[in-house]
């Protein structure tokens, strides 16, 4: 796996844990948490818009990757 690849992956991983984060924050607030205090709107619309950023920067990355398929 190349180090791009590597990078793409984190990325990804980085991004759903945000996505994540936020949906929980959501949904089921106070779950899955260690912090007792409630979660704002604002909070959770920033989690879930690095969540998307994330992801759509490993997407971009790995559209325009101009490395061939290793096979």
């Amino acid at each position: 796996m190349s180090k791009r690849a590597k990078q793409n992956v984190l990325l990804s991983v980085a991004g759903a844990i945000f996505l994540f984060a936020g949906l929980r924050d959501l949904l089921r607030p106070g779950w899955l948490t260690l912090n007792n205090r409630v979660v704002s709107k604002t909070e959770i619309a920033l989690a879930m818009a690095l969540g998307l950023f994330f992801l759509g920067v490993a997407g971009f990355r790995t559209i325009n990757s101009k490395e061939p398929d290793a096979q």
